[in-house]
Formats: structure tokens, C-alpha cells, sequence
């Protein structure tokens, strides 16, 4: 082989490893950019009730926004920080829209759960003794086998069909629970899905 030739060589990797080089730091800027969307909100206190609704990642990280395809992990703790015991209704009555999902233009995507196998009686939430209610929107995959995530959640959420990863687009999950005889708090987290 020629002196050209061998130099033509050159220059062609030369230019594939630029060409890989400037394509792997697009994606760790990517990367970096998705950091700037970690859900680092406070939990609320509701005169000593303290409620922490965070959407999480495989990683149990809180972000504010999804690749898609990436499973979603709706996590609610409500934890009571008085000196005396508060009296809630059953975990059905709680939790019976936990975890609603809407995309920004008001479609429904519903929960990412079915039915709740636990609940019978009011729930009772003893000092410092938080309980803690999650479930993934795809539910069962391998990140987030139902059991293991049974383990972590207070309720027992069931579900009987499929989900789909949420599409591209802006997402918020809303719903209502009912706290401290009959308080009503909105817990209401705005997501993206990239």
C-alpha cells in the first residue's frame, strides 16, 4: 500500500472517530439534561400529616420527565407526625383514584392499577409510622415484579390488563384523598414523557 493510501486511511478514521466522539457527547448532554428534571419537592404538611406524592424511575429516582418506553413508579407516603394517632378512611375509600393519569389535553390514560385487594375498615396511621402506596404504570415487568412491589406498598393493588407505555407528550397524574375527618388534599404531579 502507498503513502496515500495509508494516509487516506488515517484521515477516514480520523473522521469516524470525530464523527463518534462529537454523537457520544450529544448523548451524555442528553444525560445531563435530564438531570435538570429531578422532582425535588418538598413533602407537604397538612397541619402534621405529611404527604409525599413522587413519580420515580427504575432507579427510584424522582424525575419530571420519562424517555419513552421507561416505566413509571407512582409512590405516595403519608406519614403522620402528631403525638396521637389519626383515624383515615379504609385504604379503598383513600385510594380509590390513586394514581390518575391525563395527558395535558384532558385525555383519560386511567391508573395504572385495576382494583385494590386491601381495605376493609378504616385505616389507622400511628405516629411516625409512615405507609407508603406504589405501583408502576407497567406493572409486572422485570424492573418491577408485582411481588417485590407488594412488599414496599401498604395497599394491594391489583391489575387485570396490560398497559402500554405512555406516548410522547406532557402528562399530569391528579387525584384526591381524604385526610383528618373529611379533608380533602388534590395530589397532582405534571410529567413529560420525551
Amino acid at each position: 500500500m502507498t503513502k496515500k493510501g495509508l494516509f487516506s486511511i488515517f484521515l477516514l478514521l480520523t473522521g469516524i472517530l470525530v464523527f463518534t466522539s462529537s454523537c457520544s457527547s450529544d448523548d451524555n448532554e442528553d444525560r445531563q439534561n435530564d438531570a435538570l428534571e429531578f422532582d425535588a419537592t418538598p413533602a407537604q404538611d397538612y397541619d402534621g400529616i405529611s404527604i409525599d406524592f413522587k413519580l420515580l424511575n427504575s432507579d427510584n429516582i424522582a424525575l419530571k420527565s420519562f424517555r419513552e418506553g421507561e416505566d413509571i413508579l407512582f409512590s405516595l407516603k403519608i406519614e403522620n407526625n402528631r403525638d396521637s394517632v389519626v383515624v383515615m378512611p379504609t385504604i379503598t375509600e383513600l385510594a380509590k383514584d390513586m394514581f390518575h393519569v391525563y395527558s395535558v389535553s384532558g385525555k383519560d390514560f386511567g391508573k395504572p392499577w385495576d382494583t385494590i385487594l386491601t381495605g376493609l375498615g378504616a385505616t389507622f396511621f400511628f405516629t411516625d409510622t409512615p405507609k407508603t402506596f406504589r405501583y408502576s404504570w407497567l406493572g409486572g415487568i422485570e424492573e418491577y415484579p408485582v411481588e417485590e412491589l407488594q412488599k414496599e406498598s401498604y395497599a394491594t393493588f391489583r391489575r387485570m390488563t396490560l398497559r402500554s407505555p405512555l406516548p410522547k407528550g406532557d402528562y399530569y397524574s391528579q387525584f384526591e384523598i381524604t385526610i383528618d375527618g373529611g379533608r380533602k388534599i388534590v395530589c397532582r404531579k405534571d410529567f413529560t414523557v420525551k
